[in-house]
């Protein structure tokens, strides 16, 4: 019993208490959820399959043998090398999902559940849904419910686009020359805009740090008070983590295309 403790969701739950309408909602999706479930699986599958239509369709797959032909077997092969290690890189992004949402997944599962998802996410698009629905029919058996997958999915879908921006720019003040010559722009130009990135982001990091909970309960999260709200944050171990495992991913999908 924890007489000096509150809860950030019962406080929010005691004071918007949920109506009756929306529990006889939540109520008919509970009872439905299988159904529910199947249904949207099988219109992403079908989904799936028409963008499958549309990208084999627009593919000469006799130019695209003479130009795998040209290229030097070994930078064929390291291409390859790379791709795998890049699938498996990927799967870090499920890890960390899992470690932020609170969840023991088996690691098969969890290989299987992220592969599926990424790989359906990325063929389809939406991201957020396709994948989202892919790990509910994975995880849902082994009890997971509807939030711990959203909190997995939604960390999977935006670590990537959070952490890019940093690391951007942190390689082109590695190498001023470099970049201003990829991208066309003057060095001053490119250095003041990686700065002003790095420091909004240690600025952001400053006052997340400044508005956190006294209380941390949960072990890889920051509970931080914004307004009258409460935002559920990766923990800092968690997300130096997870910018490492971006940058893993960053530097195979170059590899690839080097």
């Amino acid at each position: 019993m924890r007489a000096n403790s509150s809860d950030p969701q019962d406080t929010v739950t005691a004071e918007h208490p949920i109506k009756p309408e929306r529990l006889r909602l939540l109520d008919r999706l509970s009872k439905y959820r299988q159904p529910i479930g199947l249904a949207v699986t099988l219109l992403l599958f079908a989904i799936a399959l028409i963008a499958c239509r549309h990208l084999l369709a627009e593919l000469d797959l006799d130019a695209l043998h003479d130009s795998i032909l040209d290229v030097p077997k070994p930078a064929l092969l390291g291409a390859f090398g790379a791709t795998v290690v890049g699938f498996i890189i990927l799967l870090g992004y499920e890890w960390s999902a899992s470690r932020y949402a609170g969840v023991t997944l088996p690691p098969r599962t969890l290989a299987l559940g992220g592969f599926t998802a990424f790989a359906i996410g990325n063929a389809i698009g939406l991201s957020l849904l396709s994948g989202g629905s892919v790990r509910y029919r994975l995880y849902a058996r082994l009890g997971l419910g509807a939030s711990e997958v959203a909190h997995m999915t939604l960390f999977a879908s935006l670590s990537l686009g959070c952490a890019l921006p940093p690391l951007a720019a942190l390689a082109t003040l590695s190498d001023l020359p470099a970049a201003s010559q990829a991208l066309g722009l003057s060095e001053g130009l490119l250095g003041t805009v990686a700065a002003v990135v790095l420091l909004l982001g240690a600025v952001l990091a400053i006052g997340i740090y400044r508005r956190r909970l006294p209380e941390q309960p949960l072990r890889d999260n920051l509970l931080v008070r914004v307004g009258r709200r409460t935002l559920r944050l990766p923990g800092r171990r968690l997300t130096f983590l997870q910018l490492i495992i971006t940058a893993l991913d960053v530097a195979a999908g170059a590899t690839v295309l080097f």
